[in-house]
């Protein structure tokens, strides 16, 4: 059971505690699964985290783990799982494969992503923000609409990394970018005073995929680092 403690907090503490991974390479996977609160996480390695994204371990949790565990059939789910994710790391290829094939705009959709890339967002604003106030000091105007364009292109840019999938979807990162853009420059324009710009608000959404947890993992001991690269779920 999980007591105090969020699913996130308690995969970081034992992958650091276990040491998960080869020392110096940091490509442990930790599989935790908590019976009692029906929650479970991939918790991902530095040294995996471009082989097993944070896409790809929520795809895991949606389609091995947690329909199995629905049913209560819990090896079934890991063996599905561990199974998917030692294919994935021996052969790495199959991860351009899956792009070629088509991307499950479903996976970009999630709650556990959107809520992902609304923190992003909010961050890269903020940075985005200071840095045009810093490079046009003078002009206003400037200052709003390039703290939008660098923050749209910011966003764009790490929607594209962690999906890895551009042709298909270049409609939808230009709606991205366009509602970034917008949004960024009227919040701009109205933490800016007299640069005639009006606020906006905006909203970002918040996670949860469905999967389970109990406590497996790899052990290597020597490694243990992770970024919080990964996944969380409950069913």
């Amino acid at each position: 059971k999980l007591d105090n403690e969020t699913v996130e907090q308690y995969a970081d503490r034992v992958f650091i505690q276990w040491k998960i991974g080869r020392k110096g390479q940091d490509n442990g996977i930790l599989l935790l699964i908590v019976k009692d609160d029906k929650r479970m996480r991939i918790e991902v390695g530095y040294g995996l985290e471009g082989t097993i994204t944070d896409l790809v371990a929520s795809k895991i949790i949606r389609e091995q783990l947690a329909p199995q565990f629905r049913q209560n059939n819990y090896y079934q789910g890991i063996d599905n799982a561990l199974s998917v994710l030692k294919q994935k790391i021996d052969n790495p290829a199959l991860k351009c494969e899956d792009n070629e094939q088509g991307l499950n705009l479903n996976l970009l959709f999630s709650e556990d992503f959107t809520s992902m890339l609304s923190k992003y967002a909010l961050v890269s604003f903020l940075i985005c923000f200071v840095l045009a106030k810093l490079l046009y000091r003078k002009d206003k105007s400037k200052q709003c609409l390039r703290t939008g364009l660098f923050n749209a292109l910011s966003v764009t840019g790490f929607t594209l990394w962690h999906v890895q999938y551009i042709l298909e979807i270049a409609f939808l990162m230009f709606v991205i970018m366009f509602v970034v853009f917008c949004l960024s420059t009227m919040v701009s324009g109205f933490l800016t005073p007299g640069a005639g710009g009006r606020g906006g608000n905006s909203r970002g959404g918040s996670g949860g995929f469905g999967g389970s947890s109990g406590g497996g993992g790899f052990s290597g001991g020597g490694g243990g680092r992770s970024g919080g690269g990964g996944a969380s779920g409950s069913w």
